[in-house]
């Protein structure tokens, strides 16, 4: 979807064997969200990118995204800029600026 290789008719077939798969690194995670929103499941999206970033975006123990103990370059944000824009990026950097010196 996101190389433009598939074809709409075919999003369906590549849907359902992606949807439960959740293994991707936080990285690659960007990609399978934004092919999920651009076969129209926006709401699967959100619901994915949420239940994926939310507890390391606000774990007060890390200033950064984590993935299995490892930490992971900041540049893993675009993700949220590329579904929902700069505005949630800015909240999100600015509530995990406010959570680990609070």
């Amino acid at each position: 979807m996101v190389a433009e290789l598939a074809d709409a008719d075919n999003y369906k077939a590549i849907y359902k064997p992606l949807k439960p798969q959740q293994y991707a690194s936080p990285f690659v995670e960007k990609y399978v969200c934004e092919a999920l929103f651009l076969m129209g499941e926006s709401e699967y999206g959100s619901e994915r990118l949420k239940k994926r970033f939310q507890p390391m975006a606000y774990n007060k123990m890390h200033s950064t995204l984590f993935e299995g103990g490892v930490m992971v370059e900041m540049d893993t944000a675009e993700v949220l800029q590329t579904m929902y824009g700069v505005v949630v990026v800015l909240l999100f950097l600015y509530n995990m600026f406010v959570d680990c010196i609070l």
